[in-house]
């Protein structure tokens, strides 16, 4: 099967089941991520002290290296595995 020109294998490397967990993992550790460093530079510039501001930016650099770049690269590829999954764009859409 094929995703736009990425080759997806017609097998899942881990069961549907683990591939959603991840997905789901994925999803909570980027918008968790993304939720509490605006939360933070709120903080810090709420004190005006310079050296908070300055360590909370150069933390959130690093928390967005940490987090925020396995969170999306989870919640894509997992999202495309679970997607092939279920037919891919061919599938026919559930009656509900």
């Amino acid at each position: 099967m094929v995703w736009r020109g990425v080759g997806v294998p017609s097998e899942p490397l881990f069961s549907y089941g683990l591939h959603k967990f991840l997905h789901i993992l994925g999803v909570v550790v980027f918008v968790g991520n993304m939720t509490v460093g605006p939360l933070w530079v709120i903080y810090a510039w709420l004190l005006n002290e310079r050296r908070h501001f300055s360590f909370v930016i150069k933390t959130l650099s690093d928390a967005d290296k940490i987090f925020t770049v396995p969170g999306v690269q989870l919640t894509v590829w997992n999202g495309v595995f679970i997607a092939a999954a279920m037919g891919g764009v061919q599938a026919r859409p559930l009656d509900g």
